[in-house]
């Protein structure tokens, strides 16, 4: 089955920290492919370590349970 990320908060299946925290990392994504001379800073990535893996573990759980069904 295919989610978007509203459909993972909508349906409370993540939270919407996470769905805050999915925004953010999508923004320096695009940032990065898209602007010329972007500088990630480790400063601003490293705090969010545990979270992004948080997030990562949640969606797999999500795939585990409906591949399941």
């Amino acid at each position: 089955m295919s989610y978007s990320k509203e459909e993972l908060v909508k349906t409370g299946k993540i939270d919407r920290e996470d769905g805050i925290l999915f925004n953010r990392l999508f923004a320096i994504r695009q940032q990065a492919d898209y602007e010329d001379f972007v500088e990630i800073r480790d400063d601003n990535i490293l705090p969010l370590v545990p979270k992004i893996k948080a997030l990562i573990q949640g969606i797999e759980n999500i795939i585990d349970e409906d591949h399941r069904r």
